[in-house]
């Protein structure tokens, strides 16, 4: 992944200009104040200014994650700094944001988005990372938010939403190869190919493979268990005129296959297509129609096969009044067929569901006292065939206080519907089950969350953003031992912390970032419980991270960036076993640009220890062993 990462960013700074919208030399000269100017559409699903977002929204563009050397998603994310990112394997990542991750790595409170395909997993509530992948020099933006938005977009946002956002297929004209190999991942390259058709329209055909090396057992040896590769292809097209109607046509295609010692492997395999429609009825009143269809099959060490399709169709109109009003509202339906074979053990039942996910949502938004003052309400009513109908309110405000420095305050409301594995799970195959799924004793999980936010802007060269939040948990999934065992919604709990981010551009050729997050968790069993981890099943996130990021232009040629990230100890409560150590590493990368268009890269990851575990119980855990990868791009 790590070389991945490499290759990727090496091609990145090599883009020419029409393909990012943005050539490397001006990424450079941006001030801090133009960053804070881009836009994001997570928070209200909708255009704005990042330095006016009324809320943690975290933005990481393209270009800035390829100068990183980052080629997996998992190491995207690592930039965000209010996300815990951990590696369990050489294929598999703990990812959440304000606690609640199990010791096992899985989280379940987090809702990943790829273009507006949702990538969160009905079966166990989590998502596959090593099934999603991007090709990085066509990555426009991730826009990552720490804490609930629900009403924004839906079932499962509830510690926070990742947005995975591709450029157009305008802004990726041209041709694209990368290649790398190293010490963790043997070869990872790829390729890319943009043109135009007819008067408005665009294409882009893109393939990347990647080979990548086992980490090590927990006795820092190498054993060749958890070895991985992946193959991915896809395509996007754009076409319309501007201001009157907008066309997106996009799929990708994916195998990946994981070794997990001996006979034992892992595949997953899939394929999506996404048709998106954007229309102005006026000036005034914009329309956005869009509709997808993903497969999905994953084999599991021949112990338990999914098959998964998923249709999902979303309709969403946005209305400017006069007086500084705006109206959102619209709707959705996501149709999920999935059968489940080949279990060892245990059963699913019924093996074939066919389930759906119906929304309304509705928001407005109002200024006042000249736009000084914005407030924003927001509805989603929502009906799964899990728990039936739920709802996820919002209300947010923010104060522009001066040019300078944006106050926001907001509650809300957001719920996690169970997974199969929560309600149709029983042990062993046949009756008399030992352990039976909870069935309707399952509910959604509840968030009720509280955040206040500061923004402020000092000058034109230094920003920071400090959050601090409260959010209480009801419902929290729990394992009754009783006979039979069952699940059960008998946990409750809460996490209060604070995340804060400072950008610095010390110097024309010096940029200096930090960030840290802060976390207070803490939950508790309701009367009667007989939970087997004793309310602690979601108790292994660290107290606290911090990370400092540098970016320095040696030469006219010559960029070095480097990142620290220290991670508190993360307990393993549930497992009775010893908490994973902190960790400090360094990562660095120096990269040449040996003529216009063509870029070598050195990447070093892990650079303070030979290896070191992220996640996971004592005997089960991997250790992340240093790394050095090289890396040619060459764009055309």
């Amino acid at each position: 992944m790590l070389c991945g990462a490499l290759s990727l960013l090496a091609a990145g700074t090599g883009l020419k200009a029409q393909e990012t919208g943005l050539s490397p030399e001006m990424l450079k000269k941006m001030t801090v104040e133009e960053l804070l100017n881009q836009d994001v559409v997570s928070v209200s699903r909708k255009p704005e200014r990042w330095g006016q977002a009324a809320g943690n929204v975290f933005l990481i563009r393209g270009a800035g994650a390829v100068r990183t050397g980052a080629a997996t998603v998992p190491q995207i994310l690592r930039l965000a700094p209010s996300l815990f990112v951990a590696q369990t394997s050489a294929s598999n990542w703990a990812i959440n944001a304000r606690g609640f991750v199990r010791s096992t790595g899985q989280s379940n409170k987090l809702l990943v988005l790829v273009d507006g395909r949702s990538v969160y997993s009905p079966l166990f509530s989590n998502v596959f990372w090593d099934a999603q992948d991007v090709f990085v020099p066509d990555l426009d933006r991730v826009e990552v938010i720490s804490g609930p938005a629900g009403s924004t977009w839906g079932a499962n946002a509830v510690n926070g939403v990742i947005n995975i956002l591709s450029k157009s297929a305008h802004e990726t004209l041209g041709g694209v190869f990368y290649a790398e190999s190293g010490t963790e991942t043997k070869a990872h390259f790829g390729a890319r190919y943009g043109g135009t058709f007819g008067r408005t329209g665009a294409l882009r055909v893109y393939a990347q493979h990647a080979e990548h090396d086992a980490t090590l057992n927990a006795f820092g040896a190498e054993d060749g268990r958890d070895a991985w590769s992946s193959s991915q292809t896809g395509f996007r097209a754009d076409w319309g005129v501007a201001g009157q109607s907008a066309w997106t046509f996009q799929g990708d295609a994916f195998r990946g296959r994981a070794d997990n010692g001996g006979a034992l492997k892992t595949a997953n395999d899939g394929a999506n297509a996404l048709l998106r429609l954007t229309r102005y009825l006026t000036p005034d009143s914009q329309l956005t129609a869009r509709i997808y269809h993903d497969y999905t099959r994953r084999n599991d060490r021949d112990i338990i096969e999914d098959r998964l399709h998923t249709t999902d169709f979303e309709l969403q109109h946005r209305i400017n009044f006069e007086g500084g009003q705006e109206l959102l509202w619209g709707g959705s339906y996501r149709s999920m067929d999935e059968r489940i074979d080949h279990t060892v053990g245990y059963v699913i039942l019924p093996p074939s569901l066919r389930f759906g996910l119906a929304s309304l949502f509705f928001q407005h938004q109002i200024g006042v006292f000249d736009d000084v003052v914005r407030v924003t309400t927001g509805l989603r009513l929502e009906h799964n065939d899990f728990t039936g109908w739920e709802y996820q309110p919002n209300v947010r405000a923010s104060w522009n206080v001066n040019d300078r420095h944006l106050v926001w305050a907001s509650a809300s409301r957001a719920t996690r519907t169970p997974s199969r594995l929560d309600r149709d799970f029983y042990a062993p195959a046949e009756p008399p089950y030992i352990f039976a799924a909870g069935g309707p004793d399952v509910a959604a999980e509840v968030v009720h969350a509280y955040e206040l936010g500061w923004r402020m802007r000092f000058a034109q060269n230094f920003s920071a953003t400090v959050t601090v939040y409260y959010q209480d948990y009801d419902h929290l999934l729990t394992t009754e031992l009783t006979s039979p065992i069952v699940l059960a919604s008998k946990g409750a709990g809460r996490s209060a912390g604070v995340e804060a981010f400072v950008d610095w551009q010390a110097t024309a050729r010096w940029r200096m970032r930090f960030g840290m997050f802060g976390v207070d968790q803490d939950t508790r069993l309701k009367s009667g419980s007989l939970d087997s981890a004793k309310g602690y099943a979601e108790s292994s996130f660290p107290t606290h991270q911090i990370q400092l990021r540098n970016s320095f232009q040696l030469t006219k040629k010559l960029a070095l960036w480097t990142s620290l990230r220290s991670v508190g100890k993360v307990p393993m409560l549930d497992a009775g076993g010893q908490p994973v150590p902190a960790y400090t590493e360094l990562d660095a990368r120096l990269a040449w640009d040996l003529r216009p268009g063509v870029e070598v890269a050195l990447l070093g990851r892990n650079l303070l220890d030979g290896s070191h575990p992220e996640m996971g119980t004592d005997a089960a855990r991997r250790e992340i062993a240093r790394s050095v990868q090289v890396s040619l791009q060459w764009a055309f």
